[in-house]
């Protein structure tokens, strides 16, 4: 097919390479539990490939979904300290990023779309788990702009 656009004469900006990867990441897998995450990279011919991420938690005897509530059954209402945490941890990431970037002066929390602490709890659901953490997976546009790419923080339970 390329070949035939090229022979066209079709310009070297309409006669690119398509590309679909995805790669999974085992956190834990035991008699207990089944966490993984899977990273898709794509090219669509965009702008820009894009990257996402999909999250599977099982319970490794019953085979159902494992939510975070699941996680924190002693505490129902788990979700206001975890998301502090989460947006410690966003923040920590983004000054890092900037700063590796030589910016010192740029507020990180600026440059979310929206306070982390004001989401909805569904923009948390890409998650993997281990005994005594949860890492936050974001895929790029989730919470900030393409130009941070994918941000994946680690807080404890």
């Amino acid at each position: 097919m390329i070949e035939s656009l090229v022979a066209e004469g079709m310009p070297d900006s309409v006669v690119t390479s398509y590309f679909l990867e995805a790669k999974y990441e085992i956190e834990q897998a035991n008699t207990d539990y089944v966490s993984l995450v899977f990273t898709v990279n794509e090219d669509t011919g965009g702008a820009h490939p894009n990257q996402f991420f999909r999250t599977f938690n099982f319970d490794a005897k019953t085979g159902l979904a494992i939510t975070l509530q699941d996680l924190f059954p002693a505490n129902p209402v788990y979700f206001m300290p975890l998301r502090a945490k989460i947006k410690t941890a966003v923040h920590d990431e983004l000054t890092a990023v900037l700063s590796e970037q030589g910016d010192n002066e740029t507020n990180p929390d600026d440059l979310l779309f929206e306070d982390i602490g004001k989401l909805k709890e569904d923009v948390f659901n890409h998650y993997t788990f281990g005994t005594n953490y949860i890492r936050f997976f974001f895929s790029p546009y989730d919470i900030a702009p393409y130009a941070f790419g994918p941000i994946v923080v680690k807080v404890d339970r």
